[in-house]
């Protein structure tokens, strides 16, 4: 004898549906779906990583004065960058460089060549440089990209005021017709050029490029 087919009335069909979404909701496969789902939605609320709308926009003149390529085969660039060299002060400072600075016995042995001293100089600006973007790379994932984004964009600013500072006394020049003029006039082009690298760098978020 056939046996009867039950009618299931639309509430039957209800409960029955939530039933299995109860079920399927707390099996392991149900929960890897939800987490899923909630870091789809999580990620498309976060901020993307970019400056617009928080920094300035940079001139084509900054960009050009940043697109240098640092002497990374020097020798003293290699040794300064690894941290052999000594702090190098007052040079690895911006200029200007209070006379007394240049009066101590390191400094005048460091001024005997003008070109070796760049090198070094850049090693530790590099190095500096790399610690920098390290550590905003740490800040980023102990904040929430909101406020990262706008340390970042503050900095643009202060970086972007000292390179304007650097530029300005390049222009007006010093007397290199004295060992001290020379150098400070040397050092003031290297401190401008990696002021504006730094600059585009931070801008551009170059320190992303790699994670």
């Amino acid at each position: 004898m056939p046996r009867k087919r039950t009618r299931l009335t639309e509430e039957d069909v209800k409960a029955s549906n939530l039933a299995y979404s109860r079920r399927y909701e707390a099996s392991e496969r149900g929960k890897k779906k939800r987490a899923q789902r909630a870091a789809r939605k999580h990620r498309r609320k976060q901020l993307p990583l970019c400056l617009d709308g928080f920094a300035r926009n940079l001139d084509e003149e900054i960009y050009a004065e940043a697109d240098f390529t640092p002497p990374r085969h020097k020798t003293a660039f290699q040794q300064s960058f690894k941290g052999e060299l000594g702090f190098l002060f007052p040079f690895v400072m911006a200029p200007p460089y209070t006379e007394e600075s240049l009066h101590e016995d390191q400094a005048r042995t460091e001024m005997r060549n003008p070109q070796i001293l760049g090198f070094k100089v850049q090693g530790r600006l590099m190095n500096w440089e790399d610690d920098q973007e390290s550590m905003w790379l740490e800040e980023l994932r102990l904040n929430t990209r909101l406020v990262w984004l706008e340390k970042r964009a503050a900095e643009v600013e202060r970086m972007y005021e000292h390179w304007l500072r650097l530029s300005k006394l390049d222009e007006e020049g010093f007397d290199e017709s004295t060992t001290v003029g020379k150098v400070t006039a040397a050092l003031t082009k290297i401190h401008r050029a990696w002021a504006a690298r730094r600059v585009v760098r931070l801008r551009e978020l170059s320190c992303l490029e790699d994670v």
